[in-house]
């Protein structure tokens, strides 16, 4: 079992975890300890918000055939991810966006599926946050 550390009531608190699929990035810790940890939880809350429903979107443009739009997904959650401390969401995101042009849908599939598994795994983690 890891600990993830997390920002509750504007405090620090320890987490126990059994995946470390989350980390909240040292960033966003230096802000939580100079008193902001009540916009750690919003970022949280964004980035949960933001992130749910464009993996639907992802599905429908990999059965669409929407390259471009499978690929601009892709992108926007990287970005997102990595700066939220989900590393392993955003390397899938990575293998997506770059896969997108010339990779079989079926494959296309599969690793949607992973980063959705490792999107429910984050927001697990977060969720203990707020």
């Amino acid at each position: 079992m890891k600990t993830v550390e997390c920002y509750t009531n504007d405090s620090p608190s320890q987490i126990s975890q059994h995946s470390a699929a989350w980390v909240l990035p040292e960033t966003l810790r230096e802000l939580a300890d100079d008193g902001a940890a009540g916009l750690i939880l919003e970022l949280i809350e964004a980035f949960r918000t933001d992130t749910a429903p464009r993996l639907p979107r992802m599905r429908e443009a990999i059965a669409n055939a929407d390259t471009k739009g499978l690929s601009s997904a892709a992108h926007t959650i990287k970005g997102s991810a990595q700066q939220m401390g989900a590393g392993a969401m955003a390397s899938i995101c990575q293998e997506l966006e770059t896969a997108a042009m010339d990779t079989p849908a079926s494959e296309l599939v599969r690793r949607l599926n992973a980063l959705e598994a490792e999107y429910a795994e984050v927001s697990r983690a977060m969720s203990l946050c707020i």
